[in-house]
């Protein structure tokens, strides 16, 4: 008998035998239950509480849409948001083209130290920074070679003049890279600006097919903007320049690349009738 009673306890489901244990000897009597019942409720109120606590500690979404050029992260990532008034504008496919840019790679002549392509060329939201601006250094006329990352199409140019030496004529080279004022000067241009003296300080967009050949300025890798004189006549001034359009694909071209020759992998021999030959490197 207690041999079968052993096994008639292995055999037990193990979840029966909790289960079992679980269920009290003796029925509950009510207090007992209502006393039960109303402790988990409580457990239930505290937890749904602590939730709504825990949503209430919750960031609000910045509302910001402008950029913070203090911020090293931002700079990083190219100076702005993903909420920056840089995005996209007017036609779903055009954006300024600030990012496309290769800051390494794009230079101004006769600009004064610290007032040269770099401060011209910022991002979209820091346009109206007072502070940055390019100036010329010994005349009105400036050379700007402009190299992107990757193969653009330019729509229109912005322009923000500054003051009473705002630019007159501006030529503009697509696909082109030259660092000689006399080449500028005399060379046919894609797009030439002739422009009004104005010294507002507000953002002027010209589009490139009201001044030229729009077809040129597809799918460029670079371009030359050359400032032929301003109004003033002695310096030239401009607060911001940016350029509108669309980013192409990368372009797959191999600047700096090593080459190196090794032998194959197991040199294979052949004996014939005549002299040994062996091939491979």
């Amino acid at each position: 008998r207690g041999w079968s009673r052993t096994c008639e306890q292995i055999n037990v489901d193990p979840m029966q035998r909790i289960m079992q244990s679980l269920v009290p000897r003796t029925p509950l009597k009510a207090p007992s239950f209502f006393l039960l019942a109303s402790l988990l409720l409580l457990l239930l109120l505290l937890n749904s509480g602590a939730c709504l606590g825990a949503s209430s500690l919750q960031m609000k979404p910045s509302s910001r849409s402008s950029c913070s050029r203090s911020s090293s992260i931002l700079r990083l990532r190219g100076g702005h948001e993903r909420s920056c008034a840089c995005g996209k504008v007017g036609e779903a496919s055009l954006t300024w083209l600030h990012d496309a840019v290769c800051m390494d790679k794009t230079a101004s002549f006769n600009t004064e130290s610290n007032h040269g392509a770099q401060e011209l060329l910022r991002p979209f939201c820091e346009r109206e920074d007072p502070s940055m601006y390019l100036e010329s250094s010994d005349d009105d006329q400036v050379l700007l070679c402009i190299s992107f990352k990757q193969l653009v199409s330019i729509k229109s140019i912005g322009i923000i003049s500054m003051g009473t030496n705002s630019p007159k004529v501006i030529k503009m080279f697509a696909d082109r890279s030259m660092a000689d004022f006399d080449e500028a000067e005399t060379a046919e241009p894609s797009a030439l600006l002739d422009l009004e003296e104005e010294g507002d300080g507000k953002l002027r967009t010209i589009e490139l097919s009201e001044v030229g050949n729009e077809a040129l300025f597809k799918n460029i890798r670079e371009m030359t903007i050359f400032v032929q004189g301003s109004h003033g006549g002695d310096k030239t001034v401009i607060g911001w320049l940016g350029l509108l359009g669309e980013n192409g694909s990368k372009v797959g071209v191999v600047e700096d690349a090593t080459y190196e020759l090794r032998p194959l992998n197991g040199f294979q021999t052949m004996q014939t009738t005549g002299p040994r030959y062996t091939t491979g490197f």
